[in-house]
């Protein structure tokens, strides 16, 4: 099975993208046989999307 996860914000301090590395952790750590895990950062696609990480640079 794969899965793909992404928090669907771009913010550098995002609860959601907590989460998500949480969870990957966890099935990592239950030795799930079979699931591949990718984890997409939005910050390494460039799209027109408000951002507060770039606003205050």
């Amino acid at each position: 099975m794969k899965l793909l996860a992404f928090a669907a914000t771009n913010s550098r301090v995002s609860i959601n993208r907590a989460l998500i590395d949480f969870a990957a952790d966890r099935l990592k750590a239950k030795n799930a046989t079979g699931i591949e895990i990718e984890i997409l950062d939005l910050n390494d696609f460039e799209m027109p999307i408000y951002s507060i990480d770039r606003e205050t640079i």
